[in-house]
């Protein structure tokens, strides 16, 4: 159950929303599905998530899914599609696009989330940090004293 992935769907999808349509960040790579794939092919699993997306939309689906669907539909609204008019098209359904062969939309996945990861990290150390230096003298280290 990957969450937006990328690849070139946007663009070979009709669209008559009367909007542009985009990837609706974060965008995982096409690799990173198919190696789950391949692993998941070797110790099978009733569900895989691909990215924490997914993985915490589908965990709030099971808390709540009212409100997940209500998400979803604002989410759509805002990240999915874009604010200008667009013209309607009718993606690969009558004619094949161009570069057919082509793995990647264009929406920078690997390089994305190679970002995430990295602010990720740098977010942990921060707040560990930051914890580190909060404690008291006689926390860090030395007997609690009554």
């Amino acid at each position: 159950m990957p969450a937006t992935i990328d690849t070139p769907f946007f663009q070979h999808a009709a669209n008559h929303t009367g909007r542009p349509v985009k990837a609706m960040p974060p965008v995982y790579s096409a690799e990173r599905v198919a190696r789950t794939i391949v692993h998941c092919a070797q110790a099978p699993r009733r569900e895989v998530y691909v990215g924490n997306a997914g993985r915490m939309l589908g965990y709030q689906y099971k808390v709540a899914p009212r409100f997940t669907e209500w998400l979803a539909a604002l989410m759509t609204d805002q990240g999915h599609l874009g604010h200008e008019p667009a013209e309607d098209t009718s993606g690969n359904l009558f004619a094949p696009m161009d570069d057919p062969n082509r793995v990647d939309g264009g929406w920078n996945g690997a390089r994305n989330t190679t970002l995430r990861r990295a602010a990720t990290a740098t977010a942990v150390a921060t707040i560990a940090a930051g914890i580190a230096l909060a404690r008291p003298a006689t926390e860090a280290g030395s007997p609690h004293r009554d």
